[in-house]
Protein backbone atom coordinates (compact mmCIF):
# COMPACT_ATOMS: atom_id res chain seq x y z
CA UNK A 1 0.00 0.00 0.00
CA UNK A 2 3.03 2.55 0.77
CA UNK A 3 3.87 1.85 -3.08
CA UNK A 4 0.92 3.03 -4.41
CA UNK A 5 0.89 6.21 -2.66
CA UNK A 6 4.61 6.78 -3.39
CA UNK A 7 3.93 6.90 -6.87
CA UNK A 8 0.65 8.38 -6.93
CA UNK A 9 2.59 12.48 -7.24
CA UNK A 10 4.73 10.58 -10.18
CA UNK A 11 1.72 9.50 -12.03
CA UNK A 12 -0.08 12.77 -11.88
CA UNK A 13 2.86 14.42 -13.21
CA UNK A 14 3.13 12.12 -15.88
CA UNK A 15 -0.61 12.46 -16.97
CA UNK A 16 -0.12 15.91 -16.74
CA UNK A 17 2.70 15.76 -19.31
CA UNK A 18 0.59 13.43 -21.42
CA UNK A 19 -1.91 16.14 -21.45
CA UNK A 20 0.10 18.89 -22.21
CA UNK A 21 1.29 17.27 -25.15
CA UNK A 22 -2.14 15.46 -26.67
CA UNK A 23 -3.19 19.39 -26.38
CA UNK A 24 -0.30 20.78 -28.07
CA UNK A 25 -0.42 17.97 -30.76
CA UNK A 26 -3.58 19.28 -31.83
CA UNK A 27 -2.51 23.08 -33.47
CA UNK A 28 0.32 20.62 -35.36
CA UNK A 29 -2.17 18.43 -36.72
CA UNK A 30 -4.43 20.99 -37.69
CA UNK A 31 -1.73 23.02 -39.59
CA UNK A 32 -0.59 19.92 -41.18
CA UNK A 33 -3.94 18.24 -42.37
CA UNK A 34 -3.91 22.26 -44.32
CA UNK A 35 -0.78 23.28 -45.45
CA UNK A 36 -0.25 19.26 -47.02
CA UNK A 37 -3.31 19.42 -49.05
CA UNK A 38 -2.79 22.71 -50.05
CA UNK A 39 0.86 21.86 -51.65
CA UNK A 40 -0.64 18.91 -53.15
CA UNK A 41 -3.54 21.21 -54.45
CA UNK A 42 -0.99 23.37 -55.97
CA UNK A 43 0.88 20.77 -57.08
CA UNK A 44 -1.99 19.44 -59.23
CA UNK A 45 -2.86 22.23 -60.32
CA UNK A 46 0.18 22.85 -62.46
CA UNK A 47 -0.06 19.61 -63.63
CA UNK A 48 -3.56 19.99 -64.75
CA UNK A 49 -3.13 23.90 -65.65
CA UNK A 50 -6.47 24.50 -63.68
CA UNK A 51 -4.98 27.21 -61.45
CA UNK A 52 -6.69 27.62 -58.53
CA UNK A 53 -9.42 24.96 -58.41
CA UNK A 54 -7.78 21.84 -57.20
CA UNK A 55 -5.61 23.56 -55.05
CA UNK A 56 -8.75 25.58 -53.68
CA UNK A 57 -10.89 21.85 -53.04
CA UNK A 58 -7.72 20.53 -51.68
CA UNK A 59 -7.29 23.48 -49.24
CA UNK A 60 -11.38 22.79 -48.00
CA UNK A 61 -11.02 18.98 -48.09
CA UNK A 62 -7.69 19.74 -45.28
CA UNK A 63 -9.60 22.29 -43.22
CA UNK A 64 -12.29 19.62 -43.09
CA UNK A 65 -9.80 17.06 -41.58
CA UNK A 66 -8.23 19.56 -39.69
CA UNK A 67 -11.35 20.50 -37.98
CA UNK A 68 -12.72 16.96 -37.50
CA UNK A 69 -8.95 15.98 -35.52
CA UNK A 70 -9.54 19.47 -33.48
CA UNK A 71 -12.93 17.82 -32.70
CA UNK A 72 -11.96 14.22 -32.07
CA UNK A 73 -9.17 15.89 -29.61
CA UNK A 74 -11.77 18.32 -27.04
CA UNK A 75 -14.37 15.05 -27.47
CA UNK A 76 -11.07 12.81 -25.66
CA UNK A 77 -10.39 15.64 -23.43
CA UNK A 78 -13.76 16.02 -22.21
CA UNK A 79 -14.00 11.91 -21.81
CA UNK A 80 -10.87 12.35 -19.76
CA UNK A 81 -12.29 15.46 -17.69
CA UNK A 82 -15.61 13.47 -17.10
CA UNK A 83 -13.42 10.58 -15.65
CA UNK A 84 -11.50 12.30 -13.48
CA UNK A 85 -13.80 14.06 -11.76
CA UNK A 86 -14.69 13.12 -8.29
CA UNK A 87 -18.87 11.97 -8.04
CA UNK A 88 -20.64 13.52 -5.42
CA UNK A 89 -21.01 10.74 -1.96
CA UNK A 90 -25.17 10.09 -2.09
CA UNK A 91 -27.13 12.14 0.56
CA UNK A 92 -28.95 10.93 3.38
CA UNK A 93 -32.44 11.33 1.63
CA UNK A 94 -30.96 9.97 -1.46
CA UNK A 95 -30.21 6.49 0.44
CA UNK A 96 -33.23 6.58 2.43
CA UNK A 97 -35.00 6.92 -1.00
CA UNK A 98 -33.20 4.01 -2.05
CA UNK A 99 -34.29 1.69 0.72
CA UNK A 100 -37.73 2.87 0.48
CA UNK A 101 -37.68 1.64 -3.48
CA UNK A 102 -35.84 -1.63 -2.20
CA UNK A 103 -38.47 -2.59 0.19
CA UNK A 104 -41.13 -1.73 -2.43
CA UNK A 105 -39.24 -3.66 -4.84
CA UNK A 106 -39.28 -6.46 -2.41
CA UNK A 107 -42.92 -6.35 -1.50
CA UNK A 108 -44.26 -6.29 -5.20
CA UNK A 109 -41.97 -9.61 -5.69
CA UNK A 110 -43.99 -11.25 -2.76
CA UNK A 111 -47.13 -10.01 -4.09
CA UNK A 112 -48.03 -7.87 -1.56
CA UNK A 113 -50.29 -4.83 -1.25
Amino acid sequence: MATRRASAPYAETTRGYYRTLTATSVGLEMAISVVVPLLIGIWLDRKAGTTPWLMLVCLGFGFAAGLRAVWRHVAAADRQVAESEPRPAPTRAAARDDARDDARDARDDRGAP
